[in-house]
Order: structure tokens, then sequence, then C-alpha cells
């Protein structure tokens, strides 16, 4: 599913200001419920070359490493 335009609105304006890649950690509620709705914004963040580090637990590490992030 493509990020909304709200999403894509959101990241785009934090992360354009930024000049050199960074390295941003995640954090959210172990839940799917939680978890699936950020995955977007980190694949986002992950295709304009930042390194993203999501702290969640190994059942739902699948779904963080098919964005790219670790």
């Amino acid at each position: 599913m493509p990020p909304t335009r709200c999403t894509r609105r959101i990241v785009s304006s934090m992360v354009d200001r930024m000049t050199a890649p960074a390295h941003i950690a995640m954090f959210s509620i172990a839940a799917h419920g939680h978890v699936n709705p950020s995955l977007e914004v980190i694949r986002e963040l992950v295709a304009r070359g930042h390194r993203v580090t999501y702290a969640v637990p190994p059942v739902l590490a699948d779904k963080v490493a098919a964005t790219g992030a670790e």
C-alpha cells in the first residue's frame, strides 16, 4: 500500500531539512496495530538514505526488516 499524502508530507518536511543521513531510532508499543501504521514512514526514511533502527519484539522483526530498517 503506498504512503498517504499526509505521511509523505510530514516525512518530507522533516527529512528535507537534514543535510546528512541520520541514524533514527524508532520505538513503539509492541503490537501490530501500532507497528504496522509506522512501516511506510520507516520505508520512506530508509529510501531517503537514513539508517533506521526499530526496537520491536522478534515476532515483528520480519515486517520491520522488509522496510530496510534494522
